[in-house]
């Protein structure tokens, strides 16, 4: 007995250790292997490739087969990072305007963000940030306008905030500022994952738990949890560069069937990552129950960068051939908004008493 059980413990260790093998990193890369060839994830990668292409940077999505890459993000430097915000309503019929008492939402602005001085902590990095409407109509001066909008954030390797948590359900933005946070930069896992592979992503909170009670009446009859589910992500295409590249899909609704069209909210994103950075992300939120269907689109439109010189030729006017988009008003917009940025926030002159009650007397 004392002879055979040595080799009892060692075939006993060899086969937990190949059942661990086959449950924990074959049977995953398998899954993901099938889940990276899915049509969405294809589709999804040739949208990026052509995306990028226009404007001069050329994606390969050339990581093999089960490749795994650790996302994080790059907070904002010195150089004012500027993205290009945009928001599109479409409403099912007229009666929509008429229930929610306003017409379509179609308002675009630009986002600055640079890196706060002598602000910032271990792992996370404080951040002035700006979003300025880029509506004509609006006095980025008076600052009853509501045509700027100031913050301060922070950055981590994984997170940006704050942002709207519930981003994903909403009918309109109650501040564009945190919703634009929630469109560019969700949050990403904590461990490397392959290309096909999905993770739960941000929680979802707020008025998002509402609606996972809603019947289609419009009542709340409460005979489930009233908790939203997170968002669900997944790597759809990554390319370990230079330029390192992620291409990530997710996805969010309220729990009702999905073969109901009457009721319901479905947002979808699609998220391209340029060394730590949205190079775009796009965000479809389908609000079936009051047929409101909103898109936000978030671009970058700076020349900050290190590796990706095709960009920041690009964005700079640097790039040889005709433009094909409106790339001289994106360096308008960037100068203006980065101008904007470095001045004090505009705003009535405090009295004597809001003076003496800042310092205490």
């Amino acid at each position: 007995m004392q002879r055979w059980l040595p080799i009892l413990v060692s075939v006993a260790v060899i086969a937990f250790a190949g059942v661990g093998a086959q449950r924990w990193w074959w049977r995953p890369r398998v899954s993901a292997a099938a889940s990276a060839a899915a049509p969405a994830l294809v589709e999804a990668r040739d949208r990026a490739r052509a995306f990028a292409s226009a404007r001069g940077l050329a994606l390969s999505f050339d990581a093999g087969v089960g490749a795994a890459a650790e996302l994080t993000w790059r907070a904002p430097g010195e150089c004012v990072e500027v993205y290009r915000v945009r928001v599109d309503e479409t409403f099912r019929d007229p009666a929509v305007a008429v229930f929610l008492g306003r017409e379509e939402e179609h308002a675009s602005w630009a986002l600055a963000l640079a890196a706060r001085p002598s602000s910032s902590r271990p792992g996370l990095v404080a951040v002035d940030g700006l979003l300025m409407s880029l509506d004509p109509a609006l006095d980025p001066v008076d600052p009853d306008s509501g045509a700027e909008r100031r913050r301060q954030l922070w950055w981590s390797a994984r997170a940006a905030g704050p942002a709207a948590p519930d981003f994903a359900c909403r009918q309109r933005s109650w501040d564009p500022l945190e919703d634009a946070v929630a469109l560019g930069w969700p949050a990403l896992p904590d461990h490397r994952v392959r290309v096909g592979e999905a993770w739960l992503g941000g929680a979802v909170e707020g008025r998002c738990h509402e609606t996972t009670c809603v019947d289609d009446q419009g009542q709340f009859p409460h005979d489930r949890p009233c908790r939203a589910r997170p968002w669900r992500e997944v790597l759809a295409g990554v390319s370990q560069g230079p330029p390192e590249v992620a291409l990530i899909l997710g996805n969010w609704d309220d729990g009702h069937d999905l073969a109901r069209p009457e009721i319901g909210i479905l947002t979808s994103r699609e998220l391209l990552i340029v060394e730590g950075r949205p190079l775009r992300a796009h965000v479809r939120i389908e609000q079936r129950w009051v047929g409101v269907v909103r898109e936000l689109e978030l671009t970058r439109i700076d020349d900050c960068g290190d590796q990706t010189t095709a960009l920041n030729d690009y964005y700079s006017g640097d790039r040889s051939g005709d433009s094909t988009d409106d790339q001289p008003d994106n360096r308008s917009v960037v100068t203006r908004i980065r101008a904007r940025l470095r001045l004090p926030p505009t705003g009535p002159a405090p009295s004597p008493q809001t003076k003496r009650a800042e310092v205490g007397g």
